[in-house]
């Protein structure tokens, strides 16, 4: 899911949606459903993204829309899950109305499953597991959400919190989360740089990983805004090789699979394409700068494991051999774009030009 406000577990794909409703005494009531990073509508949500596990054991953002700011706290402790909206707002709305919070629970890809409402409780069923959701504080009306799944909808007047598993109050709530944050600041202290540069690398490729449902994969695409306007996902090939390498810092199994899940984007003419998207489209008529081979070296240097060698290198050799029968100019690796290379993408304009050789 690429909200990041939507907290997802895999590999059930059961989702928890947190959404905004901005009520109104007049007409113009509205609904946030998804948020996303990087909106340049000034009238969009705004996110401020703070800390992000890269095991999604701790998030942390500020999220401000519709004139008001709100602190999204998410953490999980021995499978079960926590969430804390607080309002940052230094004065109370003008018109009086707060704004409401609704947490809804459901499955997403088409996964099999159900959930239904209890006079207590959420629970969800995927096969033969039970997962319950509580809410501890008192619910409001909110009979017209656009949502389509069980809800608890509670007004944002103070700090709400709704965690899986059984109920728990609120100091219960922010003891997990100060024990997720702890831990999340003591990941980035063992990492090979400054806590710093590990705090900033985990943060960025934290918010901009995400499960790929069509191939069943995680992945780090260039951004999630990205992945919804090309259909799911978007893998631009060196921009992706470039995050595995950061990844190594920290999370082994999240740079093997970009490193890898990019090179199995190979065209037949044997090169990683400019981009992959989701729907099996990508381009059939440019690369971009061989970098997988380096990038697989520095993560063998860092984790010795030849497999990943076995593994990469006919692929790495192919892309090299294309670079050098296709892009060689008296000895000299070049842009260009095959007008006709395959597959051949025709909603693609750039093809066959100087803007697509060079992107």
């Amino acid at each position: 899911m690429q909200s990041v406000t939507t907290q997802v577990l895999l590999p059930e794909g059961l989702g928890v949606r947190v959404g905004f409703l901005n009520k109104s005494r007049l007409a113009g009531e509205s609904f946030l459903s998804t948020a996303f990073i990087g909106q340049l509508n000034p009238d969009a949500e705004q996110v401020f993204p703070g800390p992000h596990a890269f095991d999604g054991s701790y998030t942390d953002l500020k999220l401000t829309w519709k004139g008001r700011s709100f602190r999204v706290q998410s953490a999980t402790e021995s499978g079960d899950l926590v969430l804390l909206i607080t309002p940052v707002d230094a004065a109370a709305p003008s018109d009086g109305l707060p704004m409401t919070v609704v947490f809804s629970v459901g499955f997403l890809w088409d996964r099999l499953g159900s959930v239904e409402k209890l006079a207590d409780r959420i629970e969800a069923h995927a096969g033969s597991r039970t997962i319950s959701f509580f809410f501890d504080g008192q619910q409001t009306a909110a009979f017209n959400a656009p949502v389509s799944s069980p809800y608890f909808a509670v007004d944002l007047d103070k700090a709400k919190a709704l965690s899986s598993g059984k109920p728990r109050t609120m100091a219960e709530v922010q003891g997990i989360l100060q024990r997720q944050r702890t831990a999340y600041e003591r990941s980035n202290e063992k990492a090979g740089a400054s806590g710093a540069i590990a705090d900033a690398i985990q943060t960025v490729l934290g918010w901009d990983t995400i499960y790929d449902p069509e191939h069943q994969r995680v992945i780090s695409p260039v951004s999630r805004l990205w992945s919804v306007n090309w259909g799911g996902y978007m893998l631009s090939d060196w921009d992706t090789f470039f995050a595995a390498s950061m990844a190594s810092i920290g999370e082994r199994d999240l740079a093997y699979a970009d490193a890898l899940k990019t090179l199995n984007e190979v065209t037949p003419a044997g090169f990683v394409p400019n981009f992959a998207r989701a729907g099996e489209w990508k381009s059939g008529d440019r690369s971009e700068p061989p970098v997988g081979a380096i990038t697989v070296l520095g993560l063998y240097q860092k984790f010795q494991e030849k497999w990943l060698l076995r593994d990469a290198f006919p692929r790495l050799l192919a892309w090299n051999r294309w670079w050098a029968e296709h892009r060689d100019v008296q000895g000299y690796l070049v842009w260009g774009s095959d007008a006709h290379g395959q597959p051949e993408s025709l909603d693609d304009i750039s093809r066959g030009t100087l803007r697509g050789g060079t992107l």
